[in-house]
């Protein structure tokens, strides 16, 4: 995950370098802001605009979790669990306008889900929970009109607890997972303070291994969780 935290770092310096560029390009834009078309947004770099700034967005939705285990023949679950759960988040994040119709910024959120999944087999039994998520992401999207399209990429990092029991003997073990992000949103002003929109994100998390000594076979369980949101949001602009 070294990678993906150093190709995070490289996007928000490259979005960085080219916020300066378009600000010295456009320095002389006086332009005036019309929240109808924003047609004078457009006509050059306006640093002062409404595109400009730091915002606060809720959301809320469906998500899916999914474990994938791909070590021994001792994991009750299966090689490759589910669970599925409502998504509630809270995210802060600061853009500007690069270029003609162009914005970028970046955006650190936190999630809390419910992603839970247990199955027993004769006298054993196992559990696999996942309850929050945090993250950061670099954005970059496309202005038209009042609605703006937009990509993230960036890393998350989200907690699983892997729950094994046999007969008498029980062990919990707890890991902190680090994934690549992926996500494409959409939104649309309703007012020059407010938009509404949606979201969907994919996380790629690393495999990690939960090794659970004294209860029953002793075996080490490898799990890669992978996640996906799909997420209504309502964003503020200070």
């Amino acid at each position: 995950m070294k990678k993906a935290l150093l190709l995070t770092s490289l996007i928000g310096s490259l979005i960085s370098d080219v916020a300066w560029a378009g600000g010295s390009y456009s320095s002389g834009y006086n332009g005036t802001y019309n929240s109808t078309t924003r047609e004078a947004d457009y006509n050059g770099y306006d640093k002062d605009s409404s595109l400009s700034g730091f915002y606060v967005s809720g959301r809320a939705g469906y998500g899916a979790a999914y474990f994938k285990n791909t070590t021994d023949n001792y994991f009750v679950l299966g090689s490759k669990p589910h669970a599925h759960s409502g998504v509630f988040g809270l995210s802060v994040g600061y853009q500007r306008p690069v270029m003609t119709n162009l914005i970028a910024g970046l955006e650190i959120e936190g999630n809390y889900h419910d992603h839970a999944k247990g199955t027993s087999r004769g006298n054993s039994y196992e559990r696999l929970d996942s309850k929050y998520s945090f993250g950061i992401d670099s954005k970059l999207g496309y202005v038209f009109g009042l609605c703006t399209i937009y990509g993230k990429l960036g890393v998350e990092w989200t907690n699983l607890t892997h729950n094994k029991s046999l007969r008498n003997s029980s062990s919990k073990k707890t890991r902190t997972h680090t994934g690549f992000a992926l996500g494409l949103g959409f939104e649309k002003e309703i007012t020059d303070k407010i938009s509404l929109g949606g979201e969907v994100k994919h996380v790629f998390h690393e495999r990690k291994s939960y090794v659970h000594e004294g209860v029953g076979v002793a075996g080490v369980h490898k799990i890669r969780p992978q996640m996906t949101r799909f997420l209504a949001t309502v964003s503020y602009k200070f």
